[in-house]
């Protein structure tokens, strides 16, 4: 494990710097709003099952590449937190950088679950599309505050 070092102001052992970097969610927000808009009663059928079938590809497409990230993430964060010792510095990182994989977790499972309901015509999903719109909001934030601590 590299240690600071005090000459040069780096401090390569911090858990957010050696991270790999998290899936793009970009492409979320507009099957978001694809979604909103197939729920609209002025979308014809033909376009709500395009736009449904579109949100849905998109959604799993993220919760797998979530879910390729995980173990990776998982696996430098435990190995980048190990001899860090009792540095508050470092452990907050440390903390900052689980929440944030906490939050891409809950966001792959809201992502899972809601694709479920949109193969089901007969299932309701404003449920499971309120946990997405959560899981979004908190995956965002934790990303967010991940980045401050750089």
């Amino acid at each position: 494990m590299a240690e600071s070092d005090p000459a040069s102001g780096a401090d390569e052992s911090l858990p957010w710097s050696l991270l790999p970097e998290p899936p793009e969610l970009t492409g979320l927000d507009a099957a978001m709003g694809d979604l909103e808009e197939a729920m609209q009663p002025s979308t014809p059928m033909v376009e709500s099952m395009r736009l449904l079938e579109s949100a849905s590809l998109v959604i799993c497409d993220l919760a797998d590449r979530i879910e390729e990230y995980l173990p990776r993430a998982e696996t430098t964060l435990t190995l980048s937190l190990r001899g860090c010792g009792h540095d508050p510095a470092k452990a907050a990182a440390g903390a900052a950088a689980d929440r944030m994989l906490a939050g891409l977790r809950h966001l792959a499972d809201a992502s899972r679950s809601y694709a479920v309901t949109l193969d089901d015509p007969d299932m309701d999903d404003s449920a499971a599309r309120r946990e997405l719109h959560t899981a979004r909001a908190n995956a965002f934030a934790s990303l967010r505050a991940l980045r401050r601590q750089e």
